[in-house]
């Protein structure tokens, strides 16, 4: 099964799946799914590409034509990302320059079949010179820092690059770098060699063996922020419920080791508990109803719809409508004119929004809602919770 290995072992998940090897093929099976977060970050790194093959093109070294659409007019093109792609390239140009004798590769598919059935992936940056491989890795996003410290998907990019250059040059020491602009994080490091190669003996091949064979375990961590089965995971549940059982004991009662712990996995409880509650709210727009738990509208914010206007009768009966540069909230500008006068003469540009649907114990005293009183999807309704 070409197509579903492929799916497997794809590097960029490769933290999950060797930590965690029975998520690797209950992934696989899952449908793939987007987010305007991955395509911003697809842009920005044709944005890089772009940028770095130019860059190089007007200092007399032409690497290859850049072949994809004109980056600069994805809808997620902005003063950001220009800047940070400019700093990106600015990067690779000077590790460029401090190598000796080098040779790059942008965007360079790297085959990685000697360790993964089917898999491949592809190199952002990569800089060969006698001596050091570089393998340089963009990352637009900006919610979790990421380390290249045994970092588990530039070692397998580096491990394919080792298959094309290693009789080419003589390469003893692997320089992986992480490079996220819009948190500042420039994360490098240095791994000889022979680190690469027992690494990829003793711990990628024997999670491969593991997955390809069935015999994978299930184990909860970081690891599972990008899992598509992180939600109803067993394992992950009874991780999370063994940190939740601390919630009952007062802090003197805690060791400092327990109380650094629950901090230091906190983030992950929340996680865990926001994907729940998201999933049961979207069971809910199917139409499911929950025992304990039910759709109800969630509270809605008034808002004015037609601010120009507003200034305006302000504005002719002789008040200012503004603070320093934009016009005052609803509630003050009611102060302002007075409520009843502002109703009659504002009331018209004024707007209460239904409430999003949220979910809310059966105790409370808003009334239930159902599937046939929405007017949109629940994939529209929670599009940017799931």
């Amino acid at each position: 099964m070409p197509e579903q290995h492929a799916k497997i072992f794809q590097p960029s998940a490769a933290h999950r799946w060797m930590n965690c090897t029975q998520s690797a093929a209950l992934n696989a099976e899952l449908p793939d799914s987007t987010s305007t977060f991955a395509e911003e970050g697809t842009a920005a790194h044709s944005l890089c590409e772009y940028k770095v093959l130019e860059a190089f093109k007007a200092d007399g070294l032409f690497i290859r034509e850049f072949t994809d659409s004109d980056p600069t007019k994805s809808p997620y093109y902005d003063a950001e990302m220009e800047e940070c792609c400019n700093v990106y390239r600015d990067f690779v140009i000077e590790t460029y320059r401090a190598a000796k004798e080098p040779y790059i590769c942008i965007e360079k598919r790297l085959d990685l079949t000697k360790y993964m059935p089917e898999s491949f992936g592809t190199g952002d940056c990569i800089i060969i010179s006698e001596g050091k491989l570089h393998i340089i890795d963009f990352k637009y996003g900006k919610g979790v820092e990421v380390d290249a410290t045994e970092n588990e998907q530039l070692m397998c990019y580096a491990l394919g690059a080792m298959e094309i250059f290693s009789d080419i040059y003589d390469i003893d020491t692997i320089v992986l770098t992480i490079f996220q602009p819009r948190i500042h994080n420039i994360s490098s490091w240095e791994c000889p060699l022979p680190h690469l190669l027992e690494w990829a003996e003793t711990k990628l091949k024997p999670a491969v063996q593991a997955i390809t064979e069935g015999k994978g375990t299930y184990k909860a961590g970081d690891h599972c922020r990008f899992c598509k089965a992180k939600t109803l995971c067993r394992a992950r549940a009874e991780a999370n419920l063994e940190l939740a059982k601390y919630e009952f004991r007062e802090p003197p009662d805690l060791s400092d080791f327990e109380v650094e712990e629950v901090v230091k996995t906190a983030s992950q409880l929340k996680d865990w508990l926001e994907g729940l509650q998201a999933y049961m709210e979207k069971k809910a727009l199917e139409g499911y109803q929950w025992q304990f738990y039910k759709l109800v509208r969630g509270r809605a914010v008034r808002k004015i719809v037609k601010p120009e206007e507003v200034a305006k009768i302000f504005l002719e009966q002789g008040k200012d409508p503004y603070k320093p540069q934009e016009l005052k909230t609803l509630t003050d500008l009611e102060k302002l004119m007075g409520k009843k006068a502002f109703a009659e003469s504002c009331g018209q540009f004024v707007m209460k929004p239904e409430g999003k649907p949220t979910l809310v114990p059966r105790s409370d005293k808003r009334t239930e809602i159902g599937p046939s009183d929405l007017k949109t999807s629940a994939a529209e309704d929670f599009a940017d919770d799931i």
